[in-house]
């Protein structure tokens, strides 16, 4: 009985390791998924003074739906020189009838709103898939807020315009402060 076992147990092992090898090798894997569309959306993110920004997180947005980019996982971002280039799967068809968009943010900048991207066809690849691309420059402004811990009082003290910030008036008058 004990040896039936053994013998079981072997047996099984073996079997895996086959499977295992042959799926390694390429011979047993599952089936290609069928051919779609493949959009290309890269870019760069700068300031007004055309400074590159790094570090953007990024979402692509196809006609106003987020879609998962082809191999990330989380969040997307722009890279350390401020350049990104990312691909997505998409149902055969989308394109080129679909509304392709990037929206974007960083801490202390103010966030992109879905700015649509000229996507053009660019061929099919060898497993028929349509491939489209776009590529744009977006430009990103920094957002005026105030320090932790800092009152409107403080600002207006330092010179800052709140009221152009659209923060709320400040008015200084001989060492009487109000805020409205």
């Amino acid at each position: 009985m004990q040896r039936k076992k053994c013998l079981c147990l072997i047996s099984l092992s073996l079997v895996l390791a086959v499977i295992l090898g042959l799926t390694s090798l390429g011979w047993a894997t599952a089936a290609p998924a069928a051919p779609g569309d493949r959009l290309t959306v890269s870019g760069a993110f700068m300031n007004p003074q055309k400074k590159l920004i790094k570090e953007v997180a990024i979402e692509g947005l196809v006609n106003g739906q987020a879609v998962k980019p082809i191999g990330k996982e989380g969040e997307i971002s722009s890279g350390s020189q401020g350049a990104f280039s990312v691909q997505f799967q998409l149902p055969a068809g989308t394109f080129p009838h679909a509304k392709a968009e990037v929206t974007a943010k960083k801490p202390n900048w103010e966030p992109l709103k879905p700015t649509l991207v000229n996507v053009v066809d660019s061929g099919s690849d060898a497993q028929g898939n349509r491939q489209f691309q776009a590529a744009q420059t977006f430009t990103l402004k920094r957002a005026l807020t105030l320090a932790k811990g800092k009152s409107k009082i403080g600002a207006a003290l330092w010179g800052y315009d709140l009221a152009a910030a659209g923060v709320g008036a400040c008015t200084a008058v001989a060492g009487a402060f109000s805020s409205t």
